[in-house]
């Protein structure tokens, strides 16, 4: 099977805020048009969002340890996809 396109999105869902005003953090993995969403279980606030460059602004703990979650999934998951099958 030839794989074509790859694309990991993180995103957060201002419609839906938490009880404590923060807004959950999401990922879209798509693979030749294929969508799947998922909760990462990390919430933000919609302020301290940036939109172009997905991922949290501020330089707190909390901002610093999500930054680094994201980073290391974005990085897990360009591994699995360029790893041959077999």
């Amino acid at each position: 099977m030839r794989r074509d396109s790859f694309n990991v999105l993180f995103f957060i869902k201002k419609t839906k805020l938490l009880k404590n005003g923060e807004a959950s953090v999401c990922m879209r993995i798509t693979v030749n048009g294929a969508r799947v969403e998922t909760n990462i279980r990390k919430s933000i606030e919609p302020v301290s969002w940036n939109l172009a460059k997905e991922c949290a602004r501020c330089k707190s703990r909390k901002s610093t340890e999500l930054n680094n979650y994201i980073e290391e999934s974005r990085i897990k998951l360009h591994r699995i996809y360029t790893q041959p099958i077999i």
